[in-house]
């Protein structure tokens, strides 16, 4: 390995998980945002499964 690439990959990850974290309790505490969110999901969602009957 080059380096530190290994711990810099380790502390991404980390990161990372810090980050998730700090959205799950945003979108679970605030109903609004929680709600916004899984809109937002379900949009993703039914946009792709056109997408896949189009190819």
């Amino acid at each position: 390995m080059l380096g530190d690439f290994q711990k810099a990959v380790e502390d991404a990850i980390l990161d990372s998980s810090a980050a998730h974290q700090k959205q799950m309790t945003t979108l679970l505490s605030t109903p609004d945002k929680g709600s916004l969110f899984a809109d937002i999901i379900y949009e993703f969602i039914k946009r792709d499964g056109r997408e896949e009957r189009k190819t």
